[in-house]
């Protein structure tokens, strides 16, 4: 008995030591008063394209642009014989299709 009167004072006594936690997290501001009023973006346009954007330029024009800095800047050319065997493969490869079907 005497085991469970120590045990219900020291309850007790923990008891008033206690916080709520909850009620402090809840507001978020610990108590202090904020008068910063958020400042909105207005929606612009993009320089490029016109798209509405909230940056000069759009995230698709940027985009756009990386895609062409790395765009080699001479033409690819192809040789007159090498598009003979080309057409002559194809033409080869067409009868083979048509042989087979």
């Amino acid at each position: 008995m005497a085991d469970m009167e120590k045990k219900l004072q020291a309850d007790e006594e923990a008891a008033g030591r206690e916080i709520d936690i909850t009620s402090l997290a809840s507001n978020g501001t610990n108590g202090q008063r904020h008068d910063r009023i958020e400042e909105k973006s207005e929606p612009r346009t993009c320089k490029k394209c016109g798209y509405m954007s909230s940056q000069e330029i759009c995230k698709a024009c940027v985009l756009l642009e990386g895609l062409n800095k790395n765009r080699p800047k001479m033409e690819i050319e192809v040789d007159v014989e090498e598009e003979e065997e080309s057409s002559t493969l194809r033409r080869r490869m067409e009868g083979l299709a048509l042989a087979a079907g």
